[in-house]
This record gives structure tokens, C-alpha cells and sequence, in this order.
């Protein structure tokens, strides 16, 4: 069955990713996963207390007060929220008239006057400029994903597929246009091309709509378990996902699960009824629920041309404007987050963290991150809590295993515990990566012949690296200074 535009709208709200303006989830959470690495390591130089210098602490005074810069005339105003989709798009709009006129070539800022264009129902304006994005600049991704929205909206597939391909070829992690790619094929029946639009990708950074039109595609190609296991999957990405329910009821009916079926459905039906309740003062026919999660997403993203501009004032103001108008918006909150980081202010990156990890409880790098930052200032029993719980939750993952064994490092007198984490990651995932983090751990247990072993696997899977040649000179080096305090 068909998924209605509010599911992939609030679908798209929960993933950080919406218009691919910034990395994807997995390269996203491979920076990340580097940021815990860089904090336990800090954490382990540092000792028990990690001390700033005067200029450390100047700088830290600075990053948190930065100079301003085009100060919007409402920065400092909290004007009351929209109460109608009319108020709604009316704000949406004078917010890309105001950074239209700010920044008049800037490209970023013409396409998201398109994307605002083809919210609003005008997509042959907003087709115009997307072409004239490409006669700018014909690598510009945005532009062929807009056309393969359009295209897909208009039942054009053969040309959506085209134009998604486009945006994929020139960046492979763009969600959104492989989203689009993978429906307009199975709109065109292959579901085997739409398979391999996603199976891999969803691996890494795993979306609630794209695991649906995964489970669509192993359906038309009668694999039902692999259908079953991607419907599953998504509704625990996203527990109110109707469509997903629906579907895996049909799917568990064709594995012979009638109970199971009956359950399923059963949540579809209550699902469905709270969608249906009409919003007591909105006028009938109006979605004011996903015209407000579609604004929260323009306006944070408007948000990130800002800070790319220098402007942190106005970016901060619509982040919080985005988070105003729809509280479970996540890109928003991201970016307030990573701000705080930036500018040391970790108690209001803590807070921001435990947020996403309430409303995305399934996200892998949330926790993973608020660990690290935990870790940093000396809260370890709720860093490693937190650690404890993600490997609990997803055994078969490697980063936890990976972000425990860095922590047990970091701790003095845990060697033993980061050993037997280090050779859980290398056993999920034996990369050249994890056999160096097994081989630090091994040497700070004592054991040096597997410190060897381990060091020399990651040389033979990734040779020629300096950091392999770094990593054996300190084991080597501080193997002989334990072995020169010995009686």
C-alpha cells in the first residue's frame, strides 16, 4: 500500500539527514565514533582531572560569547507560534525572503527558495531554478534531487530514477535521493535495482522509510523473511510507522504467523484511529501537523547557511524556531549540540544529547557521543552505563564494543575489561582499526604476544599506515621502561 506524505515527513524528521546539506547518518557517525576515540584518549592523557590553561580558558570565555554578525532585527524577539498552515507558510516564506536578500548569489539560498516553492504547490517555479542551480554549477546535488522529487511527484519515474542517480553518483551518502530513486523503481516494478539502491546503505545508516521500501521490494521479489525482517526493522525505527504494521502483517500471514499477523494488524488499526482524529480549531482537509514538521525542516536548514555565514545568532535562532514549531525535531537539536561542543559548553551538549537519545532511542551515535562527552567530565559510572546499555541493546554492532574498550582504557586499572571488549569489536568486525584498538588493549593487560599478534593483523590489512608505526613504538617503548623498574 501506498505511505502517505506525513509518515515520510516525520520519517524524514527523525533521521538528522533530511536534505543531505551535511554528511550522512553513517559518515556522520564515523566522525562521531572518531570524537569518542579523540575524548578517551584526552580523558586517559589527562588523569583524573583535566586542567585548562589560562589561554584554553580565554578562548573557551570567547567561543562562548563570539562576535556577532548580521544580527536579525528578531534574533532577540520569541514571536508567538503559527496558528494555521496560512500563518505557517507566510513565516516560512518572509524567513527565505530575509536570506535571499542577505545573500543574493548564494546558490544554497536559490535552492532553498525552490525547496520552499515546491512546498507550497508551485513546482514549475521551483523546476526553473533548480535548472538554473545546475547551469551554475552542474555538480550541485540539491538541484537533481528537487527534479527527481518533481519527476516522482508527477508519476515520472524513468526521469526520477535519472535524476536521483545523478545526485547519487555525485554523493553516494544522500539519503533523501536514494529514497527517491528506490520508490520510483519499485513503482516501475525492479525491486532488485531498488534493493541495491539500499540494502548496504541502510546498513549504516539505517532510515525508517527506506527499511519500509526494502521490505516493498523483498515483497515483489517473494523473499518473505528478508521482507519480514526490513518491515521489523522500521517499526522499530519508528513505533507509530501505520503502513509498516500493515505491511508485516501481510508478510507474516505469507510465513504462516496468523497470531502474530492478528497482533500486527491490530496495531495498524489503533495506529490509524489517532490519525484520523481532526484537530479541535484547524479547518477540516488541513495538515497542520506535517505543514509544521516541513517548516521545522526549512527553517533549520536555513539555519545551517547561517553558521556557515559566520551568523551563529540567526542560526541559533531558527534551530530553536524549528524546535518551536515541531518539539521532535532532531537536525535542529544536532546542531545545537555540536555548537556547544564547539564553544565548551558540554552541559548544554549533555542536555541536548539526552533529548535526541529520548526521542530517537534507536539512533547508535547519540549515545555513543554523550558517553564520550561524559567521560570528559568525570561522570563515568553514566558513561559507562550508557556504553554497558548500547552493547546490551545492539550485540552485533562493533562501535559500542570499540567505545567501551577506549573507555576501559581510559580508566585506570580496567586493562582486563578493555581486552575483552577490544576482541568482541575485532570479532563482529576484524578491521585494521579494531585489531589496533586490541592491540593497545592487549599491551595494557600485560599480554604482549597478542599486542604483537593484533598490531601486526592491522598492518597486514591497511600496510603503509604511520600511526601502525606510532603505536608500535610506544608498546615498544613502554614495554622497556616496565621492564626496566622490574627487580
Amino acid at each position: 500500500m501506498d505511505e502517505p506524505s506525513a509518515v515520510k515527513t516525520a520519517e524524514a524528521n527523525t533521521s538528522p539527514d533530511t536534505d543531505g546539506r551535511r554528511p550522512s547518518g553513517w559518515m556522520v557517525l564515523a566522525g562521531l565514533l572518531a570524537l569518542v576515540a579523540v575524548v578517551f584518549i584526552l580523558a586517559r592523557a589527562s588523569g583524573p582531572r583535566m586542567v585548562r590553561s589560562p589561554e584554553e580558558k580565554a578562548a573557551e570565555r570567547h567561543a562562548s560569547h563570539p562576535a556577532t554578525k548580521e544580527v536579525h532585527p528578531a534574533a532577540s524577539a520569541n514571536p508567538p507560534l503559527p496558528k494555521n498552515t496560512a500563518e505557517l507558510i507566510e513565516e516560512v516564506r518572509q524567513e527565505i525572503v530575509t536570506i535571499r536578500q542577505r545573500y543574493p548569489d548564494d546558490i544554497d539560498c536559490r535552492e532553498m527558495e525552490a525547496r520552499f516553492l515546491d512546498w507550497v504547490g508551485k513546482s514549475e517555479e521551483a523546476v526553473a531554478i533548480w535548472n538554473e542551480c545546475l547551469q551554475k554549477n552542474p555538480q550541485y546535488a540539491h538541484a537533481y534531487v528537487g527534479l527527481a522529487s518533481v519527476a516522482f511527484k508527477r508519476g515520472e519515474y524513468e526521469q526520477a530514477v535519472t535524476w536521483a542517480r545523478q545526485a547519487i553518483g555525485l554523493d553516494p551518502g544522500y539519503y533523501r535521493a536514494r529514497d527517491i530513486c528506490a520508490e520510483a523503481l519499485l513503482n516501475l516494478a525492479r525491486p532488485q535495482e531498488a534493493v541495491e539502491v539500499l540494502a548496504d546503505y541502510l546498513q549504516k545508516d539505517p532510515r525508517a522509510h527506506g527499511l519500509f521500501l526494502l521490505g516493498r521490494a523483498y515483497t515483489l521479489l517473494q523473499e518473505w523473511d528478508r521482507a519480514a525482517e526490513a518491515y521489523e526493522a522500521a517499526v522499530r525505527k519508528y513505533p507509530d510507522y501505520a503502513e509498516a504494521f500493515y505491511a508485516l502483517s501481510r508478510v507474516y500471514l505469507r510465513q504462516g504467523k496468523r497470531a502474530e499477523a492478528e497482533k500486527i494488524l491490530a496495531r495498524y488499526w489503533e495506529l490509524m484511529k489517532k490519525r484520523d482524529l481532526h484537530v479541535e480549531g484547524m479547518p477540516l482537509g488541513t495538515d497542520f501537523k506535517e505543514a509544521s514538521v516541513n517548516a521545522a525542516i526549512i527553517e533549520s536548514d536555513l539555519g545551517r547557511i547561517y553558521l556557515a555565514k559566520g551568523n551563529r545568532e540567526e542560526a541559533v535562532r531558527l534551530w530553536h524556531r524549528a524546535i518551536a514549531l515541531d518539539p521532535s525535531h532532531l537536525a535542529a537539536r544536532e546542531m545545537l549540540a555540536q555548537l556547544a561542543l564547539q564553544e565548551h559548553r558540554d552541559a548544554d551538549a549533555i542536555a541536548q544529547y539526552k533529548k535526541l537519545m529520548e526521542l530517537d532511542p534507536m539512533s547508535l551515535q547519540y549515545p555513543l557521543v554523550l558517553a564520550a562527552i561524559l567521560s570528559r567530565n568525570q561522570r563515568l559510572s553514566e558513561a559507562e552505563q550508557i556504553l554497558r546499555a548500547f552493547c546490551e541493546r545492539w550485540p552485533e554492532r562493533p562501535e559500542g564494543y570499540v567505545a567501551i574498550a577506549q573507555f576501559y582504557l581510559a580508566v585506570a586499572g580496567r586493562a582486563d575489561e578493555a581486552l575483552k571488549a577490544a576482541e568482541k569489536a575485532v570479532e563482529i568486525a576484524g578491521t585494521a582499526a579494531n585489531y589496533a584498538l586490541l592491540a593497545q588493549a592487549a599491551h595494557a593487560a600485560g599480554n604482549q604476544q597478542k599486542a604483537e599478534e593484533a598490531l601486526k593483523k592491522a598492518m597486514q590489512l591497511a600496510p603503509g599506515r604511520p600511526e601502525w608505526e606510532r603505536l608500535r613504538e610506544m608498546i615498544l617503548q613502554e614495554t622497556s621502561a616496565r621492564q626496566s623498574i622490574q627487580p
